[in-house]
C-alpha cells in the first residue's frame, strides 16, 4: 500500500495513515482501518464456526498490527479471548473510542 505518511512510498500496510500526531484526532483512512478490522473479525467468525471456542481466540499486533487488533476486537460480534497491541494506539480520536466502547459494552455484558 502506498502510505501518505511517508510520502506515497510503498510500504507493507492494513491502513494508509497520515501523519502521527495525538493531538489531531483521527489522521488515518478510518475506512480502510473499518474494512480490515472487519476482515479480521469475520476471520475470528470462521474460526469459530470450525469448533474453536471464542475464549480460545486472541488478537494480536504490533504497531499497525495492535491498531487493527484494537479495532477488530471492538467490532467483534462475539466476545473473543483477548486481544494483545503492543507498541500500538486506537486509530481513532478518544471521543469516539469511549462512544463505540459504550455501546459495545451493552451488546457484550
Amino acid at each position: 500500500m502506498n502510505l501518505t505518511l511517508y510520502g506515497g512510498e510503498f510500504q507493507p500496510a492494513w491502513f494508509d495513515v497520515s501523519r502521527l500526531d495525538e493531538k489531531s484526532g483521527s489522521t488515518q483512512d478510518w475506512s480502510g482501518v473499518e474494512v480490515a478490522a472487519r476482515r479480521i473479525a469475520d476471520l475470528a467468525s470462521q474460526e469459530i464456526a470450525s469448533g474453536v471456542p471464542a475464549h480460545r481466540i486472541v488478537l494480536a499486533g504490533f504497531g499497525q498490527g495492535g491498531a487493527l487488533a484494537l479495532s477488530a476486537a471492538l467490532v467483534s460480534s462475539v466476545r473473543l479471548g483477548g486481544v494483545l497491541a503492543m507498541s500500538a494506539w486506537y486509530p481513532r480520536t478518544t471521543a469516539a473510542m469511549s462512544t463505540l466502547v459504550n455501546s459495545q459494552r451493552g451488546d457484550r455484558s
